[in-house]
């Protein structure tokens, strides 16, 4: 995390000046921790380099939207490749493995509606700040 400071480090008698200094988030985690919650009903203009980084932005989500496509159609095409196989090949060197997991979870669905009261006790009410792109 880093630490936004003034520049004013010294007054009229020389004595130095402690200046108060605000946390700047370098992570979204850090960003959420700093700033839980938000006023519904406040705002803040952007700035030229706010709509700079939105349009950034932007054009950075929809290029990732667009490499999530192709890399689920090259995966579908090697899966379609393997069929019932559990190994890819290449003379000794192994390209991908898709092979057939187990394993146990609980059925929450299940349990909360067999024991509706139990599951409710303890339910939990969290909030949390949801950032999109309008």
């Amino acid at each position: 995390m880093q630490q936004s400071q003034s520049q004013n480090t010294s007054n009229t008698h020389n004595a130095p000046i402690i200046v108060a200094t605000t946390p700047i988030a370098t992570t979204t985690k850090e960003a959420r921790s700093l700033y839980p919650t938000a006023d519904k009903s406040s705002y803040i203009e952007a700035d030229k380099n706010m709509l700079s980084a939105i349009d950034e932005l932007k054009e950075l989500e929809e290029k990732k939207k667009q490499l999530l496509q192709t890399e689920d159609a090259l995966k579908t095409n090697i899966m379609n490749y393997m069929q019932g196989n559990s190994a890819l090949k290449s003379g000794n060197i192994t390209l991908a493995t898709w092979c057939s997991v187990s394993k146990q979870c609980f059925d929450l669905s299940a349990f909360s509606k067999k024991h509706k009261k139990l599951h409710a006790t303890f339910m939990k009410e969290t909030t949390i700040r949801v950032f999109r792109l309008c």
